[in-house]
C-alpha cells in the first residue's frame, strides 16, 4: 500500500518541478526580450554617435596632410568642417583634411532624420 502512495507523491513533485521549470524557462525568454528591445530603443533614442579613433585630440602632427578615421552610426547627414562627408556602409569614417601651420580645430558634426546632432571637436597642433 506504501509504494503507490510514494509513486504518486515522486510524480506529484516531479510534475510540479517540471511546470516552475518552464515558468522560469518562459521568464528568462521573456526577460531576454525585453533586454533586446529595451537595447534597442535605448540605442534610437539616443541619435548619432561619432567616435574618432584617430588622431586624438590635443596631437601634435608633423605633416600637413591629416588622416581622420573613425565610425559614426546612426547618422544621414555628417559634416566636416562644415563639407558634407559620407561613410562607408559599416558607418566607417576615412577622411583626409590640409593643416594650416600651428593650431587647427577640426569640427564633425552628425545628424540623423529627427534633427538631433552630435558634434565632435578635434584640436591638433601642425607643427
Amino acid at each position: 500500500m506504501e509504494t503507490p502512495v510514494f509513486v504518486f507523491l515522486c510524480f506529484d513533485i516531479f510534475m510540479k518541478f517540471k511546470s516552475g521549470i518552464k515558468i522560469i524557462g518562459s521568464a528568462i525568454v521573456v526577460l531576454g526580450i525585453l533586454l533586446y528591445a529595451y537595447s534597442r530603443i535605448e540605442s534610437f533614442a539616443r541619435g548619432p554617435q561619432i567616435t574618432i579613433a584617430s588622431p586624438s585630440n590635443g596631437s601634435t602632427v608633423f605633416l600637413p596632410l591629416l588622416s581622420i578615421l573613425g565610425t559614426i552610426k546612426q547618422a544621414s547627414h555628417i559634416t566636416l568642417n562644415g563639407r558634407q562627408v559620407y561613410t562607408d556602409e559599416a558607418g566607417g569614417l576615412k577622411e583626409r583634411i590640409v593643416l594650416a601651420d600651428g593650431y587647427n580645430i577640426i569640427e564633425l558634426n552628425a545628424s540623423d532624420r529627427f534633427g538631433r546632432t552630435t558634434k565632435k571637436i578635434l584640436e591638433i597642433i601642425y607643427r
